[in-house]
């Protein structure tokens, strides 16, 4: 595995020359903030007051010019990351969740925090005293928007902090609060800042270059054609706070939030009338301009997401290698449990982490894995720790999700499997379901920039079909030694302004949960390639092929369930599954 300096020590002059000379980033500097002194008295916040302190300062004059009625907090960063250091788990310090999707409204009588179905079972038990749980999604979901209309008075007021909304969705908010007479008040000193007296300090770490090598095109190269897109719009500023963005602009790679390779920056690129917004900048930011911008999204994400050749190959590179890590965790658990040694959900995410680090080009693993059995697998998003650790037994259903950062490439990779040599009929018709909900997406084939909300239907459908459903997308874009969770491109039921196109890398990760029984998901990376040997011989059409090589349980197969299609999907994929991961292993010199 190649460090850092070794990275750095190999890249040319001329790559680092270009650094020098366009390079206008800003780090943020963390500040020593004494909080001002705004509130002496506050040492020790217990959960019974904490609440009644936040709405204390609704009515503190050092700090508002008015009073106000609410306050509005999303669970996000200044940068709209969804990956975020804990001195910005703002939300969970507040209310108790730990998800990464929320909104919270605390007013004078009422403290609400909103989240996706993906964390309603999660956020039922670590939410605080007093606080109200609401959907963000389902068809009888009330938005925090129209909640606000509903339940405050024409003429209240509601604070916010215009670093943490994005700035196109700020002003919708505003103004659609405005046409009832409810007033936004922006508050550079966020509430929970000003209570949280042991808040983690901001961690600024080294960054270094990505070698040519693994990115596969020089900086230059990437401005000039950023500059294009620029002279089109007649703009002579870009303004990005999109971290990936920036990152993926500059070869430059970081650590500042853990698990992903990006740093806190802000860049502006300078063309020699009109600054161009990009569509994730935040409110503080975005208000600083008057009327003559272009706010949009950023020409960058649009160029990052199409990966280059090189990158293409890392992508293929990074998921081999990483199959071969699972291969050998799923031997090695079906093997302890086997033998009756205990295996608990902790000692499991940990052994699957231990095989990723021994791999070539590892950095990191990309995500917190998610190591979960029976009931704590219907937690689409669990993370196990000392108080929910549970064994793994003969008879569990154990669901892993895991991925790792390479120099070459990011990995995402879900499996589900069960232990029990006579597992239920349900489980194993919901297991085939899911599984054929997959292949049925990764069969498809579809036209050039096709909306990713048609191939979410598809993959729904079998699931559909016999009245089930889950509440998370189908699939996700993923990075080159980038984020994982990398949008666009997004598979999902909400309508997002980008089409597939040849060259991203997504998930496809159907699953079906069941409260306090189960959650079965089954995940792989795709790359979107060109559709080969159409009869109708029409040019543009794209397909999936797959990156992943981790075999799926066959034991669990409901035979009547799957077409013919499904099986030859199956068989062709457990075939490329051995062969391909297996001459990987051959080379490394280990026996197949």
């Amino acid at each position: 595995m190649a460090t850092e300096d070794e990275s750095s020590a190999s890249i040319s002059n001329n790559n680092q020359q270009q650094l020098n000379n366009n390079l206008i980033i800003s780090p943020i500097i963390s500040k020593n903030n004494s909080q001002q002194q705004l509130i002496k008295e506050v040492v020790v916040l217990q959960k019974n007051n904490l609440l009644q302190t936040f709405r204390d300062l609704f009515k503190n004059n050092e700090i508002l010019d008015q009073p106000i009625d609410a306050y509005i907090l999303p669970r996000t960063d200044a940068h709209n990351n969804e990956y975020i250091s804990e001195r910005d788990q703002r939300v969970k310090f507040i209310s108790g969740f730990s998800g990464s999707s929320a909104w919270v409204i605390v007013t004078k009588e009422s403290a609400l925090l909103w989240t996706d179905g993906r964390y309603y079972i999660q956020a039922k038990s670590e939410l605080f005293d007093e606080w109200t749980l609401m959907k963000l999604d389902g068809p009888d979901c009330i938005m925090p928007s129209d909640w606000i209309i509903q339940n405050l008075e024409n003429g209240s007021k509601i604070g916010f902090d215009p670093k943490l909304f994005n700035f196109e969705k700020a002003k919708y908010f505003i103004k659609k609060l405005k046409n009832f007479g409810i007033i936004c008040i922006p508050i550079i000193k966020n509430f929970v800042d000003i209570l949280w007296i042991d808040r983690p300090k901001e961690l600024i770490q080294k960054l270094f270059l990505l070698p040519i090598e693994e990115c596969g095109e020089e900086i230059n190269s990437k401005l000039i054609k950023v500059r294009e897109e620029m002279k089109k719009q007649k703009c002579d500023f870009l303004l990005i706070n999109c971290l990936d963005d920036i990152a993926w602009l500059f070869n430059l790679r970081g650590s500042d939030i853990p698990y992903t390779p990006i740093f806190y920056s802000y860049a502006i690129i300078m063309e020699i009338n009109k600054i161009w917004l990009s569509k994730s900048i935040n409110y503080e930011i975005g208000s600083l301009f008057d009327k003559k911008y272009y706010l949009a999204e950023s020409p960058i994400s649009k160029m990052r997401t199409i990966k280059n050749l090189i990158e293409l190959n890392g992508m293929r590179n990074s998921n081999i290698r990483d199959s071969s890590a699972l291969i050998k965790f799923l031997y090695w658990i079906n093997n302890e449990i086997s033998l009756g040694h205990l295996v608990d959900e902790n000692r499991a995410a940990r052994q699957i982490n231990y095989y990723r680090e021994q791999l070539d080009k590892f950095i990191s693993i990309s995500f917190e894995t998610i190591s979960a059995v029976d009931e704590n697998a219907a937690l689409p998003h669990y993370h196990v720790n000392e108080n929910n650790n549970k064994i793994i037994k003969n008879e569990s259903i154990y669901l892993f999700d895991s991925g790792g950062q390479y120099f070459d490439g990011t990995t995402d990779v879900t499996r589900t499997i069960c232990f029990s040599k006579y597992p239920s009929k349900h489980f194993c018709e919901t297991f085939t379901l899911v599984l054929r909900s997959h292949i049925d997406c990764a069969c498809a084939r579809f036209p050039s920039e096709t909306s990713p909300v048609l191939l979410d239907g598809i993959a729904r459908l079998p699931l559909w079909s016999n009245g089930y459903n889950f509440s998370h997308g189908v699939g996700h874009g993923v990075g080159h030694f980038l984020n994982v969770h990398e949008i666009p491109p997004y598979i999902g039921y909400r309508e997002r302004n980008f089409g597939l196109k040849k060259g991203n890398v997504v998930t496809i990760e159907p699953g079906y949960y069941e409260e306090n029984n189960f959650g079965i998901r089954i995940e792989n990376c795709y790359e979107i390639v060109e559709a080969k040997n159409l009869k109708s011989g029409y040019k543009n059409f794209l397909e999936f092929e797959v990156l992943t090589f981790v075999p799926i349980q066959k034991n669990l197969i409901v035979r009547e369930l799957l077409e013919q299609k499904h099986i030859d999907w199956l068989n062709n994929y457990h075939n490329k599954c051995f062969s391909i991961v297996g001459r990987y292993l051959q080379e490394k010199g280990m026996q197949v």
